[in-house]
């Protein structure tokens, strides 16, 4: 088992009153509120029910105790490799420490579920987001040049091997 403390040592903090769960179809609507607030290009819920009902789509989130989303993750996985496709939290909760909370918890689920290596693509400009990946032991791989169609912004390639 992989310890809380070893994939990131910021995260040692409870977040009451919100409930780390894995989300599912019944949760599709409530990604798709999320992700329009914290993408312009964001999935709907029919998208986000569509790829929950397959083996290959994982989704975790924070949620309040009354069901709201608070912040969310989502991953494809192939074999033993994961990759990370979005990550949001409600604007007004940003900078709490709880979308970090989310990945170290995610990361730990998936890796207890026989992932060994989970690769990310990110903003070369989104520096909250690179420093929660660099703080859970990501390291910068690559680089995709002009990677974002809507910018022209660079994306930091970032993979994490299990252990």
């Amino acid at each position: 088992m992989v310890s809380h403390m070893n994939i990131c040592s910021q995260c040692s903090t409870q977040h009451d009153p919100f409930i780390f769960t894995q989300l599912n179809g019944e949760h599709s609507e409530l990604l798709a509120e999320l992700e329009a607030q914290c993408f312009q290009r964001s999935w709907d819920a029919d998208a986000f029910h569509r790829a929950l009902s397959g083996s290959f789509f994982n989704a975790y989130g924070m949620i309040y105790p009354e069901g709201n989303l608070a912040t969310y993750i989502t991953f494809q996985t192939v074999l033993d490799e994961a990759e990370v496709l979005n990550f949001g939290t409600v604007p007004a909760l940003r900078n709490r420490g709880l979308g970090m909370h989310l990945f170290s918890q995610s990361i730990r689920e998936l890796e207890n579920h026989g992932i060994r290596k989970i690769h990310l693509e990110v903003r070369r400009s989104n520096h909250r987001a690179i420093h929660i990946y660099e703080t859970c032991k990501f390291i910068r791989e690559g680089l995709r040049i002009g990677y974002y169609a809507d910018t022209g912004e660079d994306a930091l390639l970032y993979a994490r091997t299990a252990g």
